[in-house]
């Protein structure tokens, strides 16, 4: 019924292959809603940039919180 948390945790992984993503973009690979999302970023746990007005979120950034999410036992 559900999937594993490592197939959850290599499947965001393998979505890392561009320097830069939009909200869309974060909640696709983390499988997150906007709302969530939100409330991340708010919280301090995934910092993003802002340009010409768009939220923009670095890959680094995006392995950083991986990294965190998955020694937490939080996987996204």
């Amino acid at each position: 019924m559900f999937k594993s948390t490592e197939t959850n945790q290599t499947n965001s992984w393998s979505m890392l292959d561009q320097p830069v993503y939009n909200a869309a973009e974060v909640c696709k690979i983390l499988r997150i809603s906007r709302t969530s999302l939100w409330r991340i970023t708010k919280s301090g746990y995934l910092r993003k940039l802002q340009a010409q007005g768009q939220a923009l979120f670095p890959r680094s950034e995006l392995i950083r919180y991986l990294e965190a999410s998955q020694e937490s036992g939080n996987v996204a």
